[in-house]
């Protein structure tokens, strides 16, 4: 029979899948959302250390903002518009969690079939759906839910991306197959999941409640029964299946108390938000949208924003810089706040306020012959930062001279190094401004901003750089300089 051979086939697979990632075979999590996992969120420095590591990843950035900015993060009714502002305001957990929330994604082959993205959006769905419907129930923060949640089902998510008929084979076994074959099955999906959980070092509550394993605690059993039932009805959404969905809203209506209408309203707003995660979601929940399946609706399900993400005024350059300044201001009379901290947010504003490729900052080295790379953000500063380390004095005594006067000074980067080396890089060619940082006339470091492609930084971009520098020189002086002061 085939289902015999399939479950032959389906008992390798914990080592399969193993073997497989240890080669390179199947997506895995990226370096540096291992580093931020990996994070001891109870280190001093630990907020400090995370902005570093994601500034240096620069298609994390914008996701990162973009989900900090969602109504579901962010309860201050304001805009934030940085990666530094976002780990003080939000902590170093809840940024945690959100990046693994977005390393799911990362699993998603870009050349990936449907099957793949139905697996996965069924997963996104569900998340967003408890959250909604059973979060009150539990004893449990909705962030930690909609983890547990999401990170449920990863033995399927990997399976079938391994192999998408031997996927549909193990469909197959759980609609049809016998009672020894379907315990065979719950077996396997069980060590999958465990495999890749301890292997990626996913937190406690994460692998506990993956499918197939019994959690350590009552409130989790009850999470997992919950985790059924929705995940039930997410399936049954995605995959067109009429009388399962209206099955599944009845009994989930009962047990949660709600009425038809707010169901009704938790699915759209559901569909709506897993639409937004990836593009081969939005083709998916788009067919169960207009196959009105489930009730009467319209496709507002899937807005193209948020009500809490409504369109907001475009700030001017110079309402943007005030707001720079009072956020500097801040973090430097924090006594909380490392002067790490400032560095790095001063980085961000520059960036931002500038609309730059790359923006690094530079300390003077101890024995004064050196200007060493110390924080970077930008398009390519992985790249740049492996050969950033400038001897002094300068080769071009403009340069120089525009040090010793604590002026800024537009020039290119081949003023700065060998052409050889910028060839390597592609930046031969692009204009850069040096901005020279004193305290009490001496030199500490710089700014180094790196505009794109035939730009030039104008007269007020210029003069925006220099009252950071002095702010940041301020910063510098106090928070190096007071005692019970955080200094790295």
């Amino acid at each position: 029979m085939k289902s015999n051979k399939t479950i032959e086939i389906l008992k390798t697979l914990p080592e399969a899948i193993l073997k497989a990632l240890d080669n390179g075979d199947l997506p895995c999590l990226s370096e540096t959302y291992k580093k931020i996992l990996l994070l001891d969120i109870e280190d001093e420095y630990s907020s400090q250390k995370m902005v570093e590591i994601i500034l240096e990843d620069y298609g994390l950035i914008s996701k990162i903002l973009y989900t900090v900015n969602s109504f579901y993060y962010n309860r201050w009714g304001m805009e934030i518009k940085s990666i530094t502002q976002s780990v003080l305001l939000l902590g170093c957990k809840a940024i945690q969690e959100i990046t693994l929330s977005m390393s799911i994604l990362e699993l998603l082959p870009k050349d990936s079939k449907n099957m793949a993205a139905i697996v996965m959006s069924e997963a996104f769905l569900t998340a967003h759906l408890i959250k909604s419907i059973a979060s009150k129930k539990h004893n449990i923060k909705q962030e930690e839910l909609f983890l547990i949640t999401l990170f449920n089902h990863l033995s399927r998510i990997i399976i079938v991306i391994y192999s998408q008929p031997l996927y549909e084979d193990m469909i197959e076994i759980e609609k049809n197959g016998t009672p020894e074959e379907k315990g065979i099955l719950k077996n396997i999906i069980k060590e999958v999941g465990t495999q890749i959980a301890q292997k990626w070092r996913l937190p406690s509550n994460i692998q506990q409640n993956l499918e197939g394993i019994i959690p350590d605690t009552e409130e989790y059993i009850k999470i997992n029964s919950t985790i059924k039932k929705i995940y039930n009805l997410s399936n049954a959404l995605l995959n067109l299946e009429k009388d399962k969905i209206a099955a599944m809203i009845e009994l989930i209506k009962n047990e949660y108390k709600l009425s038809h209408e707010e169901l009704i309203r938790y699915i759209n707003v559901a569909l709506g938000d897993t639409a937004k995660c990836s593009k081969n979601f939005q083709k998916i929940v788009q067919q169960v949208i207009k196959s009105n399946i489930y009730i009467e609706t319209s496709t507002s399900a899937i807005p193209e924003k948020n009500k809490e993400q409504e369109q907001v005024k475009t700030q001017t350059k110079e309402e943007k810089f005030i707001e720079i300044l009072k956020q500097l201001n801040d973090v430097a009379s924090d006594d909380t706040l490392s002067i790490g901290h400032f560095y790095l947010l001063a980085i961000e504003s520059i960036y931002d306020l500038l609309s730059a490729d790359n923006i690094i900052f530079f300390l003077l080295s101890n024995d004064k012959k050196e200007l060493k790379y110390k924080y970077g953000i930008g398009h390519d500063i992985k790249s740049i930062k492996l050969n950033l380390t400038i001897s002094l004095p300068f080769k071009n005594q403009n340069i120089n001279e525009s040090m010793a006067t604590k002026k800024e000074i537009i020039c290119n980067w081949s003023d700065i190094f060998t052409p050889v080396k910028l060839r390597a890089l592609g930046i031969e060619n692009k204009s850069i401004c040096i901005s020279p940082i004193y305290i009490d006339n001496k030199t500490i470091g710089c700014f180094l901003i790196d505009m794109p492609e035939n730009k030039i930084c104008s007269d007020i971009d210029i003069k925006y750089i220099s009252t950071i520098k002095q702010i940041t020189a301020i910063a510098t002086k106090l928070k190096t300089s007071a005692p019970n002061i955080k200094r790295q």
